[in-house]
């Protein structure tokens, strides 16, 4: 139920775990108070039905949250970015990805993902009120006046409408983190080549967007309503760190530009050849060096897979003990577990393989195994790498 960011699961859809924060309850429960009474002056019925529509429309707000935020993770996941779950917190909603985007073409669809799906309860709403109240009444309904008849279905879809609408708006701002920030980043991304460009524009937005917001919920604050105020304070707090923080990953990754693969790989790897029988894989690698895994290689040296213990001793459990490695081993396919001795270190920190398989095998331009690099040594490259940092 709960999870390791200490946040409750709600549901698991598509496969993803839909969490809250704790915090998230305070917010809900100060949606549903101030709706309440601005639903009441709009109804005119009864406390009951306005607290009853506040809560329907309070929920079905936070689950336009999760639609959005599951445009981003699914279209993450076209992509092949894992995506561990999406977590609502009193400031919005975030979906916890494996990895950035690694082309301007991702990033854009990405980040699009989540506007789009916004804009389409936007429009769903919209059509359905339209259709079933007119124009007249689902506009009094999202304008929310209580100076003329509605009912709790159409007050739902006009105020839902409303809350999407401004949602929308305000993640097309181009500024990081918001949606509008990383589609910035995107195509300044696309025109330039230069990933980091566009993550310094999207950052410096970031950090204006920010201290703007922060002076306006101040003036709120004070001027004419504390709620909105201490919100806008929050929220451009936040974004305003968001975008300090990429701003100095910007820099950090540059660092890393000057750092090859080659720089940090261990140059004797050992490797099995993909000829050899399962027994003898089991007693000469296996059993010498107490490894799990061990990467595989043809005759001419270059890196094809990847030979785990459970396959070579099942084999000689099983009476195949001549079976070949070649056989037996999980094949290197899309090339998921290798990377250029000349990449830098920030190529290899984006690496797939480093994930799954704890380590990654450097291999030159013709396929060879030159080396292998472990999250360990990469752990101590960054190390000093941010030891060095001016």
């Amino acid at each position: 139920m709960f999870g390791r960011s200490g946040s409750i699961q709600l549901a698991r859809i598509f496969g993803i775990r839909v969490g809250v924060d704790f915090s998230w309850f305070v917010v809900l429960f100060i949606v549903i108070f101030w709706l309440s009474d601005e639903f009441q002056r709009s109804l005119g019925g009864s406390d009951t039905e306005a607290y009853a529509t506040a809560v329907v429309s309070a929920l079905l707000l936070f689950a336009s949250v999760i639609v959005h935020e599951l445009g981003h993770a699914l279209t993450a996941r076209r992509h092949g970015i894992e995506v561990a779950g999406i977590t609502l917190s009193p400031l919005g909603g975030f979906a916890m990805m494996s990895r950035e985007s690694r082309t301007p073409k991702e990033e854009l669809q990405v980040a699009g993902a989540g506007p789009l799906a916004t804009a389409g309860i936007l429009v769903a709403c919209a059509l359905v009120g339209l259709i079933a109240y007119g124009p007249t009444q689902f506009a009094d309904a999202a304008l929310l006046r209580d100076d003329l008849p509605t009912t709790p279905l159409s007050l739902t879809l006009g105020w839902l409408a409303t809350m999407n609408l401004i949602v929308l708006i305000f993640n097309l701002i181009p500024a990081y983190p918001l949606d509008g920030g990383r589609l910035a980043r995107g195509f300044v991304w696309q025109l330039t080549g230069d990933k980091e460009r566009g993550s310094r524009a999207a950052a410096r937005l970031g950090q204006g967007f920010g201290i703007v917001l922060m002076g306006l919920g101040v003036w709120a604050l004070v001027a004419f309503d504390p709620f909105i105020g201490i919100w806008a304070l929050l929220v451009g707090f936040m974004i305003s760190g968001s975008a300090r923080a990429l701003l100095a990953q910007t820099v950090f990754t540059a660092q890393l530009e000057d750092v090859r693969v080659a720089d940090i790989m261990d140059e004797q790897p050992v490797s099995v050849p993909q000829e050899l029988p399962a027994v003898r894989a089991l007693d000469e690698f296996f059993m010498r060096y107490r490894w799990p895994w061990f990467p595989v290689v043809d005759a001419g040296g270059r890196f094809v897979g990847v030979l785990r213990e459970d396959g070579a001793r099942e084999a000689v459990e099983g009476g195949r003990p001549v079976q070949p490695v070649a056989e037996l081993m999980e094949a290197d396919e899309g090339e998921r577990w290798r990377i250029d001795e000349d990449q830098t270190l920030r190529a290899l920190l984006e690496a797939d393989g480093l994930r799954s398989l704890g380590a990654i095998m450097a291999v030159d331009r013709a396929g060879v195994l030159r080396g292998v690099v472990t999250v360990g040594r990469l752990r101590r490259a960054v190390q000093a790498a941010v030891a060095t940092r001016p």
